[in-house]
């Protein structure tokens, strides 16, 4: 019994990594496709010396998405995913230090979070759980018919 348990924590482990990586992609999309925060509000401008420096880069200047060496962004990611007491513990953050600190700079500049859901993205999310879990129970009805 303890390894059936196991195999489902670890499937429910597995599911619940792609949910992360898949909240993680809505949440940089939003910022970086409309540079809106949690709120729905758009972050501070970039400053006048930041728009010319990213209008000569070729870079869209409009709203601030935090995009100029795409660094931080490229470094973001689901850095484990494991079983702790029962409970499925996700940890999201950087991979290299530079990344973490570029974010924490932004961050401070913007006095707020810059990586943080919102409540349609958890909706969403929330949505593709119950969905997954309605499909396994499914499953699991017509296995045992």
């Amino acid at each position: 019994m303890d390894k059936v348990i196991t195999n489902i924590q670890q499937g429910i482990a597995d599911e619940m990594a792609i949910v992360v990586l898949d909240l993680i992609a809505l949440v940089e999309a939003r910022v970086k496709n409309q540079g809106k925060n949690v709120d729905g509000a758009y972050f501070k401008p970039y400053a006048k010396k930041t728009v010319e420096i990213r209008g000569e880069a070729g870079l869209q200047t409009s709203f601030k998405d935090f995009t100029f060496t795409n660094t931080m962004w490229r470094d973001l990611d689901l850095l484990e995913t494991r079983i702790d007491g029962g409970n499925v513990v996700n940890e999201v953050g950087f991979r290299t230090v530079r990344s973490s600190k570029i974010y924490d700079d932004n961050c401070e500049r913007e006095k707020r979070q810059i990586i943080e859901p919102n409540k349609d993205e958890l909706e969403l999310i929330g949505d593709s759980v119950l969905e997954w879990i309605g499909e396994k129970l499914d499953n699991y009805g017509k296995d045992n018919n």
